[in-house]
Parts: structure tokens; C-alpha cells; sequence
């Protein structure tokens, strides 16, 4: 087995880790938009916490494959490379970081909230 099979196993494996820890991500705030108690709450939040260390470690995981095989197999020459580069670095790394903001701020709210029925808004 040659190294580059090795790192675009590595490589794949951080794109379905990433993408797993998003979905994650996506399903837990559409049931958080219908829990009814704080209990309930934190719950989902404590679940969609943990996909944040685990999204930054698959995107490393995603970049430092991807950019080997560019400099040893690839090159530069090819343009889909630069477009996968340039969505991840426009798209993916700003949307993750507002994510993780907002979810977080979230949960500073909510972990302060007495144990009860969510308020309204």
C-alpha cells in the first residue's frame, strides 16, 4: 500500500467525519427548535458541543491530506483543486465559525435558564 493511498484514505475519511459532525449539527438545531424544557435543551446542546472539536479536527484532517497530494500527486495545474481550496477556506471554515458562535452563545443562555419550560422567543 503507497503512502498517497494512505492520505486519500485520510483525506476521505476527514470529508465523511466533517460532514457526519455537520449533519450532527443541522439535525440538533431543528430539534432544538421544537423542545419544549430547558432540560431537553441542554441535552442537544450538550451533543452539538461535542461536534465542534470534532468538525475542526476532520477540516485539518481534510486540508493537510488534500494539500499533500497537491504537492506531491496533483500540482497546481489542475482547476478543481483551486476551486475546493477556495470554497473551503470562502464557504466552510466562515459558515463552521459562525455555527459554532451562535450554538454556543446559545447554550451560555440556556445553561443559565432554571430547569422548567423554555420562554417564548
Amino acid at each position: 500500500m503507497s503512502v498517497n493511498s494512505i492520505v486519500l484514505f485520510v483525506h476521505v475519511l476527514g470529508a465523511l467525519g466533517y460532514s457526519a459532525a455537520l449533519l450532527i449539527s443541522l439535525l440538533g438545531l431543528m430539534v432544538l427548535r421544537r423542545t419544549t424544557g430547558v432540560e431537553q435543551a441542554r441535552t442537544i446542546l450538550g451533543l452539538m458541543e461535542l461536534t465542534g472539536p470534532l468538525s475542526g479536527i476532520r477540516l485539518l484532517l481534510i486540508i493537510a491530506a488534500g494539500l499533500y497530494m497537491t504537492f506531491t500527486t496533483w500540482g497546481w495545474q489542475n482547476a478543481w483543486i483551486d476551486v475546493a481550496l477556495a470554497s473551503l477556506l470562502l464557504l466552510l471554515i466562515p459558515i463552521g465559525a459562525v455555527m459554532g458562535i451562535r450554538r454556543h452563545a446559545l447554550a451560555t443562555q440556556i445553561i443559565k435558564m432554571p430547569a422548567g419550560p423554555l420562554p417564548e422567543p
